[in-house]
C-alpha cells in the first residue's frame, strides 16, 4: 500500500481502499449482501419466517437463510416467480435457483 493510499474501512482489513473507502472484496460483499463479511447463513428465526410468509413482506434484519426459506415457502403457496422475488428482495433468477435446488434435493427433475 502506498503512503497516500487509504486503508479499507472494513474492520480488521489492511488492504488498500479503492472505491467508497473499501477494498474490492469488501466492496463486492457490501453491494451484494449489505455486509462486509457476506450474509449470515447459520441462523433462522421460525417466527420471522412465519410472519413474513403470512404478511407477504420481509421484516428488517433477516438472514440469508431466512430469506431463502421465506422465498421457498412463498413459492409453495403458489406465488409467481416475480412476486416471490419482489417480496424477498432478490432477483427472479435467485428464486429460480432456490426452486431448482429444492427440486434436486427432493429428487424431482
Amino acid at each position: 500500500m502506498s503512503a497516500s493510499a487509504a486503508q479499507c474501512r472494513a474492520p480488521g482489513c489492511q488492504r488498500e481502499a479503492r472505491r467508497n473507502r473499501m477494498c474490492w472484496p469488501h466492496r463486492y460483499r457490501w453491494v451484494r449482501y449489505g455486509a462486509y463479511e457476506g450474509g449470515e447463513w447459520s441462523t433462522a428465526d421460525e417466527f420471522d419466517i412465519a410472519l413474513a410468509v403470512e404478511c407477504r413482506r420481509m421484516p428488517d434484519g433477516v438472514t440469508r437463510l431466512e430469506r431463502k426459506r421465506i422465498g421457498l415457502q412463498l413459492s409453495e403457496r403458489g406465488l409467481s416467480l416475480a412476486e416471490v422475488a419482489r417480496i424477498t428482495r432478490v432477483t427472479p433468477r435467485t428464486v429460480c435457483r432456490w426452486r431448482s435446488a429444492r427440486r434436486r434435493a427432493r429428487g424431482v427433475s
